[in-house]
């Protein structure tokens, strides 16, 4: 099923898996790290919520250790801002989140990373058939 879910018209390219991953986002306004939690994990991206996303397109580096993450090494990989969700445009708050935030989209990913991402994640839970749908895009 997850190769059928690849393969279809207008569906994503991996499945997305809730987490609770922390993670540094290094910005090019700023050289101090950001410490922020990703809540939703592909091996192409992430979505971290935030009340002060960063701005769509905006470049950042990434440092992060994915769920049953096999490496020492955390995974650093370059990502762009791909979407912002503004707190006052989202849906009704879900509980014990936040109301708005940013998906990041990796640039460069190496090929054998996005594999190890990819079975590391189809080890994580899938979301539940209940879960709030994905915030609008902005």
């Amino acid at each position: 099923m997850y190769e059928l879910l690849e393969s279809l018209p207008h569906s994503r390219r991996s499945t997305r898996r809730p987490v609770d991953v922390p993670c540094d986002v290094v910005c090019t306004d700023s050289e101090e790290p950001m410490p922020l939690t990703a809540t939703d994990l592909s091996a192409y991206g992430m979505w971290i919520p935030t009340s002060f996303p960063l701005r769509p397109g905006q470049r950042v580096v990434l440092s992060f250790r994915p769920p049953r993450w096999p490496r020492r090494r955390e995974l650093t990989v370059f990502a762009e801002v791909a979407r912002v969700v503004k707190s006052e445009r989202r849906a009704p708050k879900q509980s014990g989140s936040q109301a708005g935030g940013m998906g990041l989209s990796f640039s460069d990913l190496a090929r054998e990373d996005r594999v190890a991402l990819q079975r590391c994640l189809r080890a994580v839970s899938a979301p539940a058939a209940g879960r709030a749908p994905r915030p609008p895009a902005t």
